[in-house]
């Protein structure tokens, strides 16, 4: 049976004439010669193109696991440029495409400075800043937002202009406005409602509720609900129910405006996918509700 040698000479090409490299490629991969060092008796992975003086290390995506949100860790490839430590993270799609809107990594030196990470926005020079998952900006906004997503999903960024949460798998966005409220981008002007009570479906984990910012009309409130796999538990007499969105890269979710007059929801046309309109009324009963 080959040993590792023998199959990294059989892929890679041949053993390495360069300083502190064991193996590297015999032809370029998209334009890329790929080396192979020995590093603390591991093997790791560095690119550079012909001719080229920028050397990039391939960064593990275990490295980033627990200090970034779940799509930045998984939708991506990391790469090292050893010369300036700034980390590229690149589209699992474009490995080998570098793009000035890609996230960075800059990583300080001094270790008393923390860790930037930031994107510029495409044909503009405007820099996006990624919210630390650490820190008590992200921990507030994504509580608020918890109900449609987990935490882990959730993307919080600072602009010159605004703060805004983007939960990428249901294509939804919320900012903060000039008010300090979390309001919806799709729906100008509703807010996350400070009572997160619809009416109806008590006991469902999993629904957020907006209210227009100036509260003008009975039907000035809007609650969503994710689609996912069922659970529930009962505590006597009542249930809680949660839906589980599972690792899905996209989700579905349903909008309903909230009729408080006639105690029903009303399904919108613009709700995800097209859906027609749908109804539901809903019973109150002593100690549960009951869908009629």
């Amino acid at each position: 049976m080959p040993n590792l040698i023998e199959i990294l000479v059989s892929l890679a090409g041949f053993i390495a004439d360069i300083p502190g490299m064991e193996f590297m490629t015999r032809l370029t991969v998209f334009r890329y010669q790929i080396l192979f060092p020995m590093h603390n008796g591991d093997l790791t992975m560095q690119a550079r193109q012909p001719g080229g003086s920028q050397l990039l290390q391939f960064v593990p995506r275990a490295v980033f696991a627990d200090d970034f949100p779940k799509t930045l860790v998984e939708d991506y490839y990391h790469w090292l440029y050893l010369s300036t430590a700034e980390v590229e993270f690149r589209l699992a799609t474009s490995p080998w495409t570098s793009d000035p809107s890609n996230w960075r990594l800059h990583v300080r030196r001094d270790p008393f400075q923390s860790h930037a990470m930031r994107r510029k926005i495409s044909g503009d020079s405007t820099l996006i800043d990624l919210i630390d998952i650490r820190l008590a900006t992200f921990k507030m906004i994504s509580q608020l937002l918890f109900a449609l997503e987990s935490l882990e999903n959730i993307i919080i960024t600072r602009s010159p202009k605004t703060l805004e949460a983007s939960l990428h798998r249901l294509r939804l966005a919320f900012f903060v406005s000039q008010r300090s409220e979390v309001e919806c981008r799709s729906m100008p002007g509703y807010v996350i409602d400070e009572i997160q009570s619809s009416g109806t479906m008590f006991g469902l984990r999993n629904q957020l509720v907006l209210c227009h910012g100036s509260g003008a009309s009975e039907l000035s409130r809007w609650v969503f609900i994710p689609e996912g796999d069922v659970s529930f538990t009962l505590d006597g007499n009542f249930a809680n129910v949660s839906v589980q969105t599972g690792t899905e890269s996209h989700v579905r979710w349903h909008e309903y405006s909230i009729d408080t007059g006639l105690g029903r929801l009303i399904g919108s046309s613009k709700t995800q996918e097209g859906k027609n309109s749908v109804e539901f009324k809903v019973k109150v009963a002593v100690g549960k509700p009951e869908t009629i």
